[in-house]
């Protein structure tokens, strides 16, 4: 307690002088504050630090896998739209060109078989086809004469054997007999006329022996004597041959009614043959389905060439992006602009950018004529920014200097950045900070700016040439209302509501409510009353 004493000495003699320069008494009331409704000038502004970055920067990666033969920039140079910048080696990738050329052959030559092979089928087809129903067609015409076909088969055959039969009884009993008879008393008379000559040469030999006839007679009879043998054989032979002749007349007679018999057995049978005819047209039916099935079969085939045309396409396409891949192991720039890092070594491998990796990046590219600086703004002072709105930028490495620019991008979504969640720990919140990443183009970037550089970003987001304006502390803000103490003093002031435009820490803009000239008072504090010191005898 003794250390409180000096303390509190001190305030009574601080109060106690202070009462004898008022004279003792109790100080007079304060003149009101009072201020002027002018027009002015208001703006408001977005502040936020960021960092500088290039518009486009781009990471050359290799579309073709495989070795890096040669690198041709370095850090910092700077290279032209199309520039080489590596080159990969391309042996691997002309492989698998050469093998991609001959599948394609390949596949082209088993379309073009295929193709024969339709056209030849084709014609093979149809005239299966064709015969097929051709003799499905004879057939059913067969069967439909069958009945008529072969009831006049069997008259025909039983008419030619009856012929047959005649002809073979007449040849038996009206020409044999006399022709025979005919020919045996000729050789009788033959051999009769045989013995007379031989015994008139016996008798003439004898005469010729005891002298009563001459040489002459006897040779004469001799002469009759083989006379009478020729006729004698030649009526022999043509015994022989009659009967030789009706032999074979008879013969043939007999085969020409055996024959006619098997005719007419066979006529007979024919009755029996229409549930056959019937089997072969039906046959026929079948192998006309089966004609028509191979005709199918092209279609099928026409398929398969489809399919063959496909490999082909297919093929093509993959030599196509082949001979792409190819292209690709000379690596060029894809945009203007500064080699900021190269990230691989002449000799390392590199992997190809497809749908199934990333790829290595080989360099690094900005096109550094156009910068942008990124900056992070809380969601109130992002509802305050539209894009093309003005912005002046500053730059920590480059004092002295200032930089224009326009608002090109407002993120749509939030971010939650590091230094948010460690606001957010060090408030000890459960909330962090919602900000949202805004792009600033830079319009007039030199080649002193450089990506990574911290930037101030000063946006404009709003300004109003000729405003109503009044400090902050004249309006009363009561709920959703705002209000002005209008009037000379105090005592005359009339509460009067106004609406409100924009705000600022020094002013604020006044939309409606009030008129050029008008006197403000400044309003009195409305909260709980001030309590002064006490001292108590414990203190």
């Amino acid at each position: 307690m003794r250390k409180k004493w000096p303390w509190i000495v001190g305030l009574v003699v601080v109060g106690f002088v202070a009462f004898k320069s008022c004279g003792g008494k109790p100080p007079e009331k304060v003149k009101d504050e009072t201020f002027t409704v002018k027009r002015a000038e208001i703006s408001q502004r977005v502040i936020e630090a960021g960092t500088v970055d290039s518009t486009e920067v781009v990471e050359v990666k290799s579309q073709a896998g495989g070795r890096v033969a040669k690198l041709f920039v370095d850090e910092g140079d700077v290279v032209a739209k199309g520039a080489l910048i590596a080159l990969i080696d391309p042996r691997e990738t002309k492989n698998k060109v050469d093998q991609d050329a001959a599948n394609l052959r390949s596949a082209q030559a088993g379309a073009q078989r295929t193709s024969v092979e339709i056209q030849q089928r084709r014609v093979t087809a149809a005239a299966a086809l064709m015969r097929a129903r051709s003799r499905f067609t004879q057939l059913q015409i067969e069967l439909e004469a069958q009945p008529t076909l072969v009831s006049a088969g069997v008259s025909e055959a039983q008419a030619a054997l009856n012929s047959a039969i005649a002809a073979r009884q007449a040849l038996a009993g009206a020409t044999q007999p006399t022709e025979r008879a005919e020919a045996e008393n000729a050789v009788r008379e033959a051999d009769t006329s045989l013995s007379v000559a031989e015994a008139d040469l016996r008798r003439e030999t004898e005469l010729l022996r005891v002298g009563y006839t001459s040489k002459r007679e006897q040779e004469a009879a001799a002469d009759r004597v083989s006379q009478a043998k020729v006729r004698l054989q030649n009526a022999k032979d043509r015994v022989a041959a009659l009967n030789a002749q009706q032999t074979s007349a008879r013969r043939s007679a007999d085969q020409q009614v055996e024959q006619a018999r098997a005719t007419l057995n066979r006529a007979m049978v024919n009755r029996n043959q229409t549930p056959l005819k019937r089997k072969e047209l039906e046959q026929a039916m079948a192998d006309v389905r089966t004609a028509e099935a191979g005709l199918r079969d092209v279609q099928a085939l026409q398929a398969s060439y489809a399919q063959s045309m496909a490999s082909v396409d297919l093929s093509a396409s993959a030599l196509n992006e082949s001979r792409r891949l190819l292209s690709e192991t000379e690596i060029r720039a894809p945009i203007a602009g500064i080699v900021t890092s190269k990230k691989i070594k002449v000799g390392e491998t590199v992997s190809a950018l497809n749908s199934f990796s990333s790829g290595t990046a080989i360099v690094s590219i900005e096109d550094r004529t156009s910068m942008l600086v990124k900056i992070q703004i809380n969601e109130v002072d992002v509802a305050k920014i539209d894009l093309g709105m003005s912005a002046t930028i500053t730059i920590d490495a480059l004092p002295g200097k200032e930089f224009k620019g326009q608002v090109s991008k407002v993120a749509p979504a939030s971010v939650t950045s590091a230094a948010a969640q460690l606001e957010k720990t060090a408030q000890g919140s459960d909330r962090a900070v919602v900000k949202y990443q805004v792009e600033v183009r830079m319009d007039d970037a030199t080649a002193a700016v450089r990506s990574g550089m911290t930037a101030k970003c000063t946006i404009l987001s709003k300004q109003v040439p000729s405003a109503f304006v009044v400090p902050p502390n004249y309006v009363v803000r009561e709920g959703s209302k705002r209000f002005v103490m209008l009037g000379a003093d105090a005592k005359t002031a009339k509460k009067t509501e106004v609406t409100l435009g924009i705000e600022t820490g020094a002013n604020v803009e006044v939309v409606t409510g009030l008129r050029e000239g008008d006197v403000l008072v400044k309003p009195g504090f409305s909260g709980p009353a001030r309590k002064g010191a006490s001292f108590g005898p414990g203190d």
